[in-house]
């Protein structure tokens, strides 16, 4: 094709899959001389790979900003870029510009704000007990599921016989440990998780990274 349109191609893989891409694109843009449009998120993206950044307004109504040259010269050193004034300087101005377009769409929504009414939710208090869906369908083992489900309902239900009880000031919240998971394949069994530990406290933020594809 004689223009490429890239409609964020590399969103939600991870660093290094995307360097790599960034790196594909420029070198089909540099040796075809192609004519490339990147639509992007990332503002150090744009700015690693373009020749001119024109930022998009929020719609409805939206249009294209003021473009912004990039006079960084090529081949751009991705560890070089950070301490270089020029790119610093960029960065700076798109981002600002973005931020002020949030802003001012915030401010035009702020007007149209829909006064939702004022509703009460319906107390099931005095509903009784509710009859689950095993009941409801008339099946065997509806009897078994109704007294599981009200089992679980109870706030202090007591562990099962054998679990350890928590303390005082325990933090535990979940414990995975030597946990496996294996997939039937027609080649046979691929083990995809094995032997995987984690422990997590109540409250705390936990975030998993790895290469695009891992998980």
């Amino acid at each position: 094709p004689d223009v490429l349109l890239l409609d964020e191609p590399l969103s939600a893989l991870d660093a290094l899959t995307r360097a790599n891409l960034q790196d594909e694109i420029v070198r089909i843009w540099s040796e075809d001389r192609k004519t490339v449009v990147l639509i992007t998120n990332d503002v150090d993206e744009a700015l690693m790979v373009a020749d001119r950044i024109i930022p998009l307004d929020i719609g409805p109504g939206a249009a294209l900003g003021p473009s912004f040259t990039v006079d960084i010269p090529r081949p751009r050193d991705r560890r070089a870029m950070n301490h270089d004034a020029s790119f610093q300087a960029l960065r700076g101005q798109i981002t600002q510009h973005l931020i002020a377009l949030s802003h001012r769409n915030a401010a035009q929504q702020g007007s149209n704000v829909i006064q939702l009414p004022s509703l009460s939710p319906r107390s099931t208090e005095s509903a009784g007990p509710s009859r689950t869906l095993a009941s409801r369908m008339g099946m065997r083992h509806a009897a078994l599921a109704e007294r599981i489900e009200a089992e679980l309902a109870q706030p202090d239900a007591a562990l099962a016989d054998g679990a350890e009880a928590s303390k005082p000031g325990d933090e535990r919240f979940v414990e995975f440990s030597q946990l496996v998971k294996v997939y039937p394949t027609p080649k046979g069994p691929q083990t995809v998780v094995d032997g995987f530990d984690m422990k997590i406290r109540k409250g705390e933020f936990i975030s998993v990274i790895g290469h695009s594809g891992c998980g």
